[in-house]
């Protein structure tokens, strides 16, 4: 199995925790990973090249300027696959 995960916190220390955790949860299922990160939703979005690219995508709900929910609104927009 492969999962493709992004993470989106604009906290750094958060980011590298959940990352951490996500990288243990598919180690120890030996699923195989593409982890990729973003400290805004800005910066997610500029990494999003069409539908299909991430299975999921965890997003902090309280980031300056687009904030987590209405990042996912346009997620859901591009890709309604996505969780």
């Amino acid at each position: 199995m492969h999962l493709n995960v992004m993470i989106c916190d604009d906290l750094p220390e958060e980011r590298n925790t959940l990352a951490r955790l996500v990288r243990h949860y598919a180690a120890s299922r030996q699923i195989q990973l593409q982890l990729d990160t973003a400290d805004s939703g800005l910066h997610l979005m500029s990494q999003l090249r069409g539908p299909g690219q991430w299975d999921v995508v965890f997003l902090d709900i309280y980031m300056n300027g687009a904030n987590g929910i209405e990042i996912a609104r346009e997620l859901r927009m591009s890709d309604s696959d996505c969780f």
